[in-house]
């Protein structure tokens, strides 16, 4: 008997250990490609990558700063991040700019994956890190220097070791795992900011509910994670307060102002514009608000509804705040996953039409929407290669071939679909969304996308300037021209500072907003000519000499 279950539990952890090597494997191959790709930067990408290099070059680490001014939008985890990269590796380029975004995202691929089984089953499990590593707001977000992805990896494994507290019988291991949830709360409000906290006391609750009769943790444990979010929080902003007078003034100002009225949006925003971006997955909400209301009567609140209320309410939580922009969801994407890994895993047990799993799961809530996606992935297939060589510049070989692939998943799931058999049809479309997940960035950037008008400008700006230029950079709109010339830019924070760079001998090149110009040329003791300028998606810049 006991030789039994140990060989049970040994065939348990090693189908795991399988499972998690490969979706490692997976988010490797699907999120670091094209990770140094300057062709299409996404909006604010290149500011944070530049307050990490400046970070880095300046080493003021306890406040974030932008072209030698204080930045105050964001608290600076992320920045912390990259910038610890530039240091190690000797260099600041947007491969490390982005590489904490990517590791967090395959970090959350672990975690949803451990969720999965934890409340469900390994099957739900798997389908879940596969909705998770597949979903279009996840691999965009992935891929991008901000904070967002970071912040969603340290709230979900806030989550995974408050349900391992919850769970735990022993005082030291329920105290160890709440003391760490604590501290990735913590570090979430690091990364992003106080609303954090709130997020964490959310999922947490529900969280405790699945394994304990109570919706919160006992006081004791309640208050050794206030203590404990606040000694690490609180230690680092005394610490901003005492290097930057007048910082977290600023910074709460932003955060509880300006940043909850910046972007106003109506309440059902998310409703709307969550469907596109996390297709073809968002084609199953509707069975799985079904299969959660199903479920919820026969059984009661349970470790496999647990998901579907964390969404929820993080779901009701930021449309009830004005400012809104659709990348602010991405921390209760995990539990999207989870809730539509739960809904698939069970309907593949609908064997038997009067079992408990038959009635709780409708027969259409999975088997149609599987159905529609593998015919729009046949139809795509089919139709990519003809629309490749009106939009593409190049790459059609690779066009056919991911084409073909596709055509030989889809053909398989539709055939198994037809026969009855709905683990190889899910099978087959979690196979299609992992090729697609893998190489559809690099064919993007690769054959596709455009370089955009702030790239342009600033491959003209740096072939004019000549090896070992002074080069200074006053209150200039191009982040991604500052973080391209990296440490040969002398940031000019006033005017003063300006004045002075202009005033030493020898050529001086003086990077501004155009709209600045004039300022500019007041401060200058030297004449000044304008050697370039141009207009970026955001801004107009321009390029002035002094001297010869």
């Amino acid at each position: 008997m006991g030789g039994g279950h140990a060989g049970l539990v040994s065939a348990f952890r090693t189908r795991a250990s399988v499972h998690l090597v490969a979706l490692v494997l997976y988010g490797l191959l699907a999120f670091l490609p094209g990770l140094d790709q300057e062709v299409d930067l996404a909006n604010r990408e290149a500011r944070h990558a530049e307050i990490s290099r400046e970070m880095a070059a300046t080493g003021r680490f306890l406040v974030p700063y932008i072209c030698g001014e204080l930045y105050p939008d964001k608290a600076p985890l992320f920045n912390w991040a990259s910038a610890l990269l530039f240091r190690l590796a000797g260099r600041a380029d947007y491969f490390l700019a982005r590489l904490p975004s990517a590791l967090s995202a395959i970090a959350v691929l672990v975690a949803v994956y451990l969720l999965g089984r934890r409340w469900v089953a390994a099957q739900a499990a798997v389908i879940a890190a596969v909705v998770w590593g597949t979903t279009p707001l996840v691999a965009l977000w992935a891929r991008q220097s901000r904070s967002d992805m970071l912040l969603t990896c340290l709230l979900t494994y806030a989550a995974l070791l408050a349900d391992s507290a919850a769970a735990a019988d022993e005082s030291p291991r329920r105290w160890a795992a709440w003391l760490g949830a604590s501290a990735f709360a913590a570090l979430a409000t690091l990364a992003k900011g106080p609303h954090a906290v709130l997020f964490f006391a959310l999922v947490a609750a529900l969280v405790w509910r699945v394994r304990r009769p109570r919706w919160a943790p006992p006081w004791p444990l309640a208050l050794a994670a206030l203590g404990t979010i606040a000694a690490l929080v609180g230690g680092w902003a005394l610490a901003a307060e005492a290097s930057q007078p007048g910082y977290l003034k600023a910074l709460t100002g932003h955060q509880f102002g300006v940043g909850l009225q910046q972007h106003p949006m109506p309440f059902y925003y998310y409703l709307v514009e969550l469907l596109p971006v996390t297709l073809p997955w968002s084609l199953f909400v509707v069975g799985a608000a079904v299969w959660a209301v199903r479920r919820g009567r026969a059984r009661g609140y349970s470790a496999a509804l647990a998901p579907v209320l964390v969404f929820c309410a993080l779901l009701v939580v930021h449309s009830l705040v004005r400012n809104k922009r659709v990348h602010y969801m991405l921390p209760a994407l995990p539990w999207w996953a989870l809730w539509l890994g739960a809904l698939l895993a069970q309907s593949l047990g609908r064997h038997d039409p009067t079992s408990r799993e038959a009635r709780e799961t409708p027969a259409w809530a999975a088997r149609w929407p599987v159905v529609l996606i593998l015919v729009g992935l046949l139809a795509g297939a089919l139709a990519g290669p003809f629309a490749w060589t009106r939009q593409a510049h190049g790459g059609l070989a690779a066009a056919i071939a991911l084409g073909a692939v596709l055509a030989v998943l889809a053909g398989w799931g539709l055939a198994a679909a037809w026969r009855g058999r709905a683990a190889q049809a899910v099978a087959a479309l979690c196979a299609a969304s992992a090729v697609v997940g893998a190489v559809w960035f690099p064919l993007w950037i690769g054959y596709v996308a455009r370089p955009s008008k702030e790239v342009a400008a600033a491959r003209e700006v740096i072939a004019s300037l000549p090896p070992g230029a002074a080069v200074g950079a006053y209150r200039s709109a191009s982040e991604h021209l500052l973080f391209k010339l990296g440490h040969a830019v002398v940031l000019l924070p006033d005017a003063d500072a300006a004045r002075s760079f202009l005033a030493a001998p020898g050529p001086r090149y003086l990077i501004t907003q155009a709209e600045r110009a004039d300022e500019v040329r007041r401060l200058s003791p030297r004449p000044l000519r304008e050697l370039s300028s141009w207009q970026t998606e955001r801004d107009r810049g321009t390029l002035l000499l002094a001297g010869n």
